[in-house]
């Protein structure tokens, strides 16, 4: 949690930045926001505060150096480089990963993951998510339909903090980067 700053004699308010307090749809949201090329630094920073709660008339009461100190802690949040579960439930059904120790990404997988990086808009996390973690009743084709991914992702990002989806996307492109690395040495 952060401690947002605002008024003069100073008040503090509590916000979630921590990746175990937000749902995977808010850190989509915060994700989008602070990656909007179209908006200047300090605008996205405002909307960022405004998702977690600040509201516009404790904007206003926030000083020029509030503001400078409020946004360097909320840039602050940490997270846990730990591996969510193997296996989850979402609604009676359970979605199973390859998690032992490690995350092992098929090449299927990755084949989907590139695919979804173009377009996902705006839901990478809960579609990697939703590649990765596979519905255990269902067969490997129905699995990769696009319409099952987007369906899981829905899912995901209202029952799943950030937490789940962070240490995955982290996995996923230390690994697509040594991959290809590997296929550009093989000239291929």
């Amino acid at each position: 949690m952060v401690n947002f700053k605002f008024n003069n004699p100073e008040e503090v308010k509590e916000l979630p930045n921590q990746p175990t307090k937000l749902l995977l749809k808010e850190f989509e949201d915060l994700f989008n926001i602070i990656n909007d090329k179209s908006k200047g630094g300090s605008e996205r920073m405002i909307l960022a505060f405004n998702k977690l709660g600040v509201t516009d008339e404790q904007i206003d009461l926030m000083t020029k150096e509030q503001f400078i100190e409020n946004s360097i802690e909320l840039k602050k949040s940490q997270y846990e480089d730990q591996l969510p579960p193997a296996e989850i439930e979402v609604n009676g059904r359970k979605y199973i990963a390859n998690i032992t120790d490690d995350l092992t990404i098929s090449a299927r997988d990755v084949v989907a993951i590139e695919r979804l990086a173009k377009h996902s808009a705006g839901r990478f996390p809960s579609s990697v998510m939703a590649v990765i973690y596979k519905d255990a009743d269902l067969t490997k084709t129905e699995h990769y339909t696009d319409a099952h991914i987007k369906h899981k992702a829905n899912l995901f990002r209202d029952a799943f903090p950030a937490s789940y989806a962070i240490p995955l996307l982290v996995r996923v492109a230390r690994e697509t980067v040594k991959d290809l690395t590997s296929v550009e040495m093989a000239g291929v």
